[in-house]
């Protein structure tokens, strides 16, 4: 089973046409890709949860929504949270530093909150590697999913690595090589993390060139590694399903 474990549904900011419910699909169909992590992003948490409920309630078998947690000031996110998770059917939550920053006074009552549900939590820390360490110490039994190695298109090598040291020590911690560059760096964390830990997404769709050609190229990062093809399974599919508790059944 080969699951995108990182694809945005149609924001209007940096997703048009090609995020459309029908257009992933499409896409999905021609790639080969069972299953998507579908998240939404750039709107309150109640408009995102009922387009992810629409998307997957046309899609059952082919898309698994995240809750989008961000601060609101028209209503409590951890209850609407807590309603997408135990009555929606949601499997993890997402929260992007680049909206909303990794400070404990901000973000801990959702992380405690989703160790308490049980679901992993996919977060773009944007470079900060300081709130991560905090929050992989501070909610061990947090499944946290690190997006882009840590940093979305990053030539830093340096602070790839930092991130890659991250999750070899924190257990809880588990890499999306989504937006990675430096394909060394797949490498690497694959060497001292473990492939267990390490997840494909493509944090698509995206028209650079088109989105069927740009997934094709994200899954051939995988494909082209120089390691076994069990491994190359696990990392397109299996780690995500395991972690989600999915049923494999291909």
């Amino acid at each position: 089973m080969v699951i995108d474990a990182h694809l945005h549904l149609r924001d209007d900011v940096y997703v048009g046409e090609e995020g459309t419910p029908e257009n992933l699909v499409r896409m999905m169909d021609e790639v080969g890709v069972d299953k998507a992590v579908l998240l939404r992003l750039y709107v309150p948490p109640r408009k995102a949860m009922e387009e992810l409920q629409e998307a997957r309630d046309r899609y059952p078998d082919r898309f698994i929504p995240f809750f989008y947690a961000l601060p609101d000031f028209s209503e409590p996110t951890l209850k609407l949270m807590e309603e997408a998770i135990k009555k929606q059917g949601f499997k993890g939550i997402k929260m992007h530093a680049g909206i909303c920053r990794l400070e404990s006074y901000i973000v801990d009552p959702v992380f405690d909150s989703a160790s308490e549900l049980g679901v992993p939590l996919l977060i773009d820390p944007a470079g900060d590697y300081q709130n991560t360490e905090r929050l992989a110490k501070s909610f061990p039994k947090a499944k946290i999913i690190v997006a882009h190695l840590g940093y979305y298109l990053c030539s830093d090598g340096t602070l790839l690595d930092r991130f890659i040291s991250l999750a070899r020590d924190y257990p809880n911690l588990y890499l999306d090589i989504s937006g990675v560059l430096l394909v060394d760096k797949i490498e690497k964390a694959i060497s001292e993390v473990g492939y267990e830990r390490i997840i494909w997404g493509t944090d698509g769709p995206s028209n650079q060139p088109e989105p069927i050609s740009f997934t094709r190229k994200e899954m051939e990062k995988v494909l082209k590694l120089g390691i076994g093809e069990r491994k190359k399974r696990a990392i397109l599919g299996e780690n995500i399903a395991n972690l989600l508790g999915i049923e494999n059944n291909e």
